[in-house]
């Protein structure tokens, strides 16, 4: 009697040192990886036992509930209720049901094709450290798991992470984190911005060009607020703008500032300290140009090559009717957001510097210089990007654009041919 104790007590002390490591349990699941981490963390509890190929599928089948215990007391009945099953013939008949190949590669394939969205950098990681389960040749090593990751990020991720692959996995990730938060804060900067330029209502992507230059002229015959660039002239030989043109609303060349002051001259009156829409004297509607202060003659000028001289009017935005040939607002380019102006008259594109140089846009060194005048003073043009694409809904135009060298707001210029 005694060693019939003795004996059922050492059958059960195995059983009772396993429960004991609190080993994990399994009923059904539609996640193939549950399945095998089940099977993972059995293996790490067995490492802790001295036990046998055999106990093990005895343990592990006491884990099993519901569903996952059906399935099982059904395979038993197939190979024989005194067949002894070893961990490795339970392990190949588990996979088999709870892991088929078929879901493993659709998974996989899930994975290849896995990009962020409109999750968040910690939502998407998530995901794809889920789904890398399933495709583990494809991040074997780190640099293939930060080159994985980085490819599904978004395009704005991706251009702030290019030139900061340094540092492991984790790193990587917060690096990421770090640039999400940075970008949601220029977004919110600018959509205030985008608020604040125009009244609340109304669409908010349409608006009317209003000329402030001292003329006060609105531009509705003459499709001129983009940059017009024209060739080179002696300027003792350069036509003046006709009067008919100026008095019929037509574009009229800036005016220079004064070299002492740095005030423009009323186009009215051609004095200092008024424009001509507050001008005290009687309006001349012949349309004469006032006196020019010639203080920039050829000492801008040198031997680098040839100078091109280009006009930019000063604008601001106000919303415009339907039937307008001008519309600006926020559109992507280069799958960067941006303020872009549209004049179906303009005869060249022009993007700012600070764009170029904040997105690290490449680009070229023009054959010609060109200097772009407007109100606030003369930007160099020397660069250009060949191809830079403007999305409009599903369409992309590919623009040649000029850089304006110097110029801080992301507005871009664009006639789409």
């Amino acid at each position: 009697m005694l060693g019939a104790t003795t004996t059922a007590h050492r059958r059960a002390a195995p059983t009772l040192t396993f429960l004991a490591t609190r080993p994990p349990t399994f009923s059904s699941t539609t996640e193939p990886m549950e399945a095998e981490n089940f099977l993972r963390m059995l293996e790490s509890k067995f490492g802790l036992l001295n036990c046998t190929p055999v106990q093990k599928t005895l343990f592990a089948a006491q884990q099993l509930h519901g569903a996952a215990g059906a399935w099982w007391a059904n395979h038993v009945t197939s190979v024989g209720a005194d067949q002894q099953i070893t961990w490795d013939e339970f392990k190949d008949a588990f996979r088999a049901h709870y892991i088929p190949a078929g879901l493993v590669r659709r998974k996989a394939r899930e994975f290849a094709a896995l990009k962020q969205g409109n999750r968040s950098v910690e939502e998407y990681c998530e995901e794809f450290n889920r789904l890398a389960l399933y495709a583990p040749e494809q991040v074997d090593t780190p640099a293939k798991r930060k080159d994985r990751f980085l490819e599904g990020l978004s395009a704005e991720l991706q251009d702030r992470l290019n030139l900061n692959m340094g540092g492991s996995f984790a790193e990587f990730v917060n690096n990421a984190i770090v640039a999400e938060d940075g970008y949601r804060k220029v977004m919110a900067e600018r959509k205030r911005s985008a608020s604040a330029m125009g009244p609340s209502s109304g669409p908010p992507q349409k608006f009317r060009m209003v000329d402030t230059t001292p003329s006060g002229q609105r531009y509705r015959s003459a499709p001129v607020p983009a940059p017009v660039v024209r060739p080179p002239q002696p300027a003792q030989q350069r036509p003046s703008v006709p009067r008919q043109q100026q008095s019929q609303g037509g574009f009229r060349p800036p005016q220079q500032p004064n070299a002492q002051t740095g005030s423009f001259p009323c186009y009215n009156c051609g004095r200092l300290g008024h424009f001509s829409r507050e001008c005290p004297h009687p309006k001349k509607s012949t349309g004469q140009n006032p006196p020019r202060n010639n203080n920039n003659g050829s000492n801008n000028r040198n031997n680098r090559g040839p100078v091109r001289a280009g006009r930019v009017n000063n604008t601001t935005l106000e919303e415009i009717p339907e039937n307008s040939p001008i519309l600006a607002g926020m559109f992507s380019v280069r799958d960067h957001p941006a303020l872009v102006l549209f004049d179906s008259g303009a005869s060249h594109s022009f993007v700012s510097g600070f764009f170029v140089d904040k997105y690290r846009l490449p680009r070229t060194l023009m054959k010609a210089r060109y200097t772009i005048r407007s109100a606030g003073g003369q930007t160099p043009a020397l660069y250009e990007i060949e191809k830079l694409p403007i999305t409009l809904g599903a369409k992309v135009y590919p623009t040649k654009c000029m850089v304006l060298e110097g110029a801080t707001l992301t507005l871009f210029w664009a006639c789409l041919g």
